[in-house]
């Protein structure tokens, strides 16, 4: 990021880089289950040994607000980036935040803009934020955000800052690594889970990037390449979006889709895929897959992607369709079909309002129906 044409920062994996003179000072970030940024902090050794140094310290409302009056420790730029990992814009003092397709006040809890899906939840308004429940459900960016059924995910491994710690990493031996690493102990909101279950909860059980104690018995990849959700062998895996089928390797179980920002998703240890081509189109929400264990222990469903410059990316923190799991699964039950005639009658203009005094719940249903058979 650029201001006055002087370089302030730019992203990296852990967290950001900003110039210091003629160096550099890596900041790493702890995000927490929902992505808010809570704490920032670099190595300010000038030998071998390290020593951490906080750069800043957030703490949040369920609705994005940061508390106040205590944690106010900075030491550098103030990186406006934290609820959300999203960016804060603080100019006219408005205190608002970015938040990919929309503006946010999180001391509103609510949007500065119509939610461009209003017309599938009319009876809700269309400022709310995550259905005014911050607790289970986010709003990263308004598009299908996990290819499993259900509207919220529930992270299960708790992970925890370790300096210093050997693993065995797959196909590169014996390492040293620093950082966030995945621990053995559950998070509060899977033990929430586990004593009250939710059939509309998605279970993480590996995040993005994260670091594992693997061992030479018992050895994986760390950093984890990609994101680990629980689906039994034959769970139906959905499309995040439209895309184009690159590749569908069925003897080892993966499926690359090419989403039209020109990331390429894989889909790991898959049971079976669908009878799809190389070239073959797949729409937003349409069955590409079952889950399964192939090339691996237990059956889960794996995912990675790579942009279109060859890095690699968090699939839940990209943009690849056009609605929510809340909406595909409530909505529109479901269904691709329904779905795909609904952005087509948008984009052809043949629905003439997006307003609730327009059509009536039977009505917007029919509407559905007859887009779909004709």
């Amino acid at each position: 990021m650029y201001e006055n044409d002087a370089l302030q920062f730019f992203s990296q994996p852990e967290g950001y880089v900003e110039p210091n003179s003629s160096a550099y000072n890596y900041i790493y970030q702890y995000k927490d289950h929902l992505g808010n940024v809570r704490l920032s902090y670099k190595d300010i050794s000038l030998t071998s040994t390290p020593s951490l140094q906080i750069v800043e310290e957030n703490n949040y409302y369920p609705f994005g607000l940061k508390h106040k009056g205590y944690n106010n420790l900075q030491n550098g730029r103030d990186h406006n980036f934290g609820f959300g990992n999203k960016e804060e814009q603080d100019e006219l003092g408005l205190s608002w935040i970015d938040i990919t397709a929309r503006n946010y006040d999180p001391a509103l809890g609510r949007w500065m803009n119509v939610d461009p899906a209003a017309e599938v939840f009319y009876e809700l308004t269309p400022y709310r934020y995550a259905f005014n429940n911050p607790i289970n459900v986010i709003d990263t960016d308004g598009n299908i955000e996990w290819p499993l059924k259900g509207t919220y995910v529930v992270q299960k491994n708790a992970s925890e800052y370790i300096e210093n710690q050997e693993v065995y990493s797959r196909g590169r031996g014996w390492i040293v690594q620093s950082g966030k690493f995945e621990s053995s102990r559950t998070t509060d909101e899977y033990k929430l889970y586990t004593n009250s279950p939710n059939q509309n909860a998605i279970i993480r059980t590996s995040q993005w990037n994260i670091r594992r104690k693997s061992t030479e018995k018992n050895s994986m990849t760390s950093p984890h390449i990609g994101t680990d959700f629980r689906a039994k062998i034959g769970t139906n895996i959905y499309s995040l979006g439209d895309g184009t089928v690159i590749s569908a390797d069925r003897e080892k179980g993966n499926l690359v889709v090419e989403y039209a920002n020109g990331d390429r998703v894989t889909f790991r240890h898959l049971n079976s895929i669908e009878e799809f081509r190389n070239g073959g189109v797949v729409y937003e929400g349409q069955i590409i897959a079952q889950s399964g264990k192939r090339k691996t222990r237990n059956p889960h469903l794996h995912i990675d992607a790579v942009s279109n410059t060859g890095q690699q990316v968090n699939i839940e923190d990209r943009e690849y369709g056009s609605v929510t799991n809340e909406l595909f699964f409530g909505e529109f039950k479901g269904d691709y079909k329904k779905l795909k005639a609904y952005n087509e009658g948008v984009k052809n203009g043949d629905i003439k309002s997006h307003k609730q005094k327009d059509y009536t719940s039977e009505e917007w249903k029919k509407l559905i129906d007859n887009l779909i058979n004709n």
